[in-house]
């Protein structure tokens, strides 16, 4: 699985970074080892940071790599990743399997999303509601 928002941590430029992070469409991009391993994360503010401090596109980004990230398991259940993501003000956490090779990532917007539920719920809406009076005289 080809993750769109990842880069190799010791051969990329700053440029590659910048381009996964746009690929990923999240503001972090993350690194990883030929073999897919998780070495760090970098955000966009960690990149643009480097450019004004002189750094240039065409450098390794590796200086600027953040160790250490935080990660979850794929069986961590949606409510304790979002627990996780909260208490750390994070907006996507990397998904490493048994290996420590990343497999996905968690989006904080995805989390929050629309999640499907079985209920069914009927509105009845139209008219002055004279039939259910004196109900409507006092509830919408």
């Amino acid at each position: 699985m080809t993750l769109p928002n990842t880069f190799n941590a010791y051969s990329s430029t700053i440029r590659d970074a910048m381009t996964a992070i746009q690929r990923g469409s999240v503001n972090a991009a993350f690194a990883v080892t030929n073999g897919k391993k998780l070495v760090g994360i970098v955000t966009d503010g960690d990149l643009r940071r480097a450019l004004l401090e002189g750094s240039e596109l065409s450098d390794l980004v590796e200086p600027f790599i953040r160790n250490n990230p935080i990660v979850v398991s794929p069986l961590e259940s949606r409510a304790a990743v979002l627990d996780l993501m909260k208490a750390r003000g994070i907006a996507q956490i990397p998904v490493i399997d048994q290996h420590g090779r990343m497999v996905g990532v968690h989006l904080l917007r995805e989390l929050l999303g629309h999640v499907k539920r079985n209920n069914v719920a009927l509105i009845l809406a139209g008219g002055r509601g004279t039939r259910l009076q004196p109900t409507t005289d006092f509830l919408p």
